[in-house]
């Protein structure tokens, strides 16, 4: 996240139950910028939306067209898979 913070098109949701959680996570300059969501209230996790793992939600028009856990197994293909499709982007 801290190497794909300003690609048009990505928007990260971090959630916790507590913003100082999230702080803790991550920069306080990468919390500033613009693709940032700060989900504080854990809403995201209670929707199924994210789990205990970070989730790779990609869409097309507005539509849902893949989603991604990432975990242990399939985190280095599937970041590689991100990079790919970040570098095709207009």
């Amino acid at each position: 996240m801290e190497g794909n913070q300003s690609p048009k098109g990505i928007t990260y949701i971090l959630s916790a139950k507590q913003k100082k959680a999230i702080q803790f996570m991550v920069s306080r300059d990468l919390l500033r910028t613009k693709n940032i969501v700060i989900d504080a209230n854990n809403r995201a996790h209670a929707l199924g939306l994210v789990g205990d793992f970070p989730t790779l939600i990609y869409l097309k028009e507005g539509r849902v067209v893949e989603f991604k856990t990432l975990s242990a197994t399939n985190i280095s293909a599937d970041l590689s898979h991100l990079e790919k499709r970040l570098k095709h982007m207009p």
